[in-house]
């Protein structure tokens, strides 16, 4: 949770999940409330998506040719 305090006011965020939709790759999501455990790996170690089968990645096509 983020907080920031501005001039006697108290702004705070918070983070519910992180998703990844997109067609190149399959679908994950995380349910921070749920998935404690999962935000912990992820923080520590990173996220790693897998990208569907026939699928070129943003930097070789952009454009996303032929899909």
């Amino acid at each position: 949770m983020l907080a920031r305090k501005v001039t006697n006011t108290t702004f705070t965020l918070s983070l519910l999940k992180i998703s990844v939709n997109d067609e190149r790759f399959w679908p994950m999501e995380i349910n921070i409330r749920k998935q404690k455990s999962k935000l912990d790996s992820f923080l520590r170690d990173g996220m790693y998506v897998q990208l569907k089968s026939g699928c070129f990645s943003y930097i070789q096509d952009p454009k996303v040719s032929g899909r």
